[in-house]
Order: structure tokens, then C-alpha cells, then sequence
């Protein structure tokens, strides 16, 4: 979307200079974002689609639309806390690696199991834009991650398996923020 909206002023300024490009979507976003404000969305679900991809306007608005529409769900609340949760515990972690022979636990075995096949159900959704169906899969996790953090010392004193979790969790993480960062539609 920047590349075509900064190609009719070619000659004007530096096209390809990436500074002007986030710039440019700066300007885009919040524009955009003030728009939905004025018209009534919430701030956190606005801000939970646009802080992990604004690339797109019309996906992005379809997964604030999803995210508006389930936020007032129960479950959907206490996901959103344990996603906050999760993004304080993983802190700058980015790998998802996670290999099931370290698991030492019943509930990380029940959460990476869980979190494999709630991944291959909404891949097509998300491919699909159907983020409504895609968020109301990602609900399934919610008990599974609730065990998880009653039963599971994450920062185990043994390194492989405190970054195995580390992992899994940061893994969930990755999956939930391809819809939004969640965290944001939390209130405390």
C-alpha cells in the first residue's frame, strides 16, 4: 500500500527511503485510527489490530470489526489477560521452537497439543479473512493456557526446558497476533 501511494511522487521525495515510508504509514494509521474512534470503536481493539499489521486497510478493519465483536465475551476477557500475561513473561523472546521431548508436564504436553491444532484450524480462516470464526477457535486455548499457568513453573531452573516454555508460549502468542495483540483489548 506505501510503495503505491509514494510511486505518483516519484521525483518529489525519496521514494525509497524507508524513514519517509514509515512516515507515510504513520500518518495513514493514526488518520485511520481517529476515524474509527470518532465512529466508536474502542481504542484497545483498534490499537490491537493496528500495532500488528496495517498494511492492508480493508483486512485490518475486518479484524477490528472481529475483535470489537468478541471482546465482550467472557472467555475472550481472560484470554486477553493471560495474552498480557504471556507478552510480560516472554518479554524480547522471538523463537517458537518447541520440541514436546522436554516437556515435563501434563498441562505444557495439553497446550502445545492444543496450540498444533488450533494453528492448523485457523490458518484457512485467517487465509480467508474469517476472523470472527478465527478468534472463536482461539478460545479452545483458554483453559488448556489457564492449566498451563496453574500447573507450569515457566522459569524453570533448568535452561532447556525454561526456553522450551518460553518458547510454546511465544509460539501461542504469534498465532493469537496474526488476528491482534490482544493484551490491548484488556482493562484491568
Amino acid at each position: 500500500m506505501a510503495a503505491q501511494a509514494l510511486a505518483g511522487y516519484e521525483g518529489v521525495i525519496n521514494v525509497t527511503d524507508p524513514e519517509v515510508v514509515d512516515q507515510l504509514l504513520d500518518f495513514i494509521r493514526l488518520r485511520f485510527e481517529n476515524e474509527l474512534l470518532a465512529s466508536g470503536y474502542d481504542q484497545g481493539v483498534i490499537e490491537a489490530a493496528t500495532s500488528v499489521d496495517f498494511d492492508d486497510l480493508s483486512d485490518c478493519l475486518a479484524r477490528i470489526e472481529a475483535l470489537s465483536s468478541m471482546r465482550s465475551s467472557e472467555d475472550f476477557a481472560v484470554l486477553a489477560g493471560s495474552f498480557k500475561r504471556i507478552r510480560n513473561i516472554i518479554k524480547e523472546n522471538s523463537e517458537t521452537t518447541v520440541d514436546p521431548a522436554l516437556f515435563s508436564e501434563d498441562a505444557e504436553k495439553t497446550l502445545f497439543s492444543t496450540l498444533t491444532t488450533v494453528g492448523k484450524q485457523v490458518q484457512p480462516m485467517i487465509e480467508n479473512r474469517e476472523y470472527s470464526k478465527t478468534l472463536a477457535t482461539m478460545l479452545t486455548m483458554k483453559e488448556p493456557l489457564d492449566r498451563f499457568f496453574d500447573d507450569v513453573m515457566v522459569m524453570s531452573d533448568k535452561q532447556a526446558e525454561r526456553t522450551n516454555r518460553l518458547n510454546l508460549l511465544t509460539a501461542l502468542g504469534e498465532l493469537v497476533r496474526k488476528v491482534g495483540d490482544i493484551s490491548r483489548t484488556h482493562a484491568e
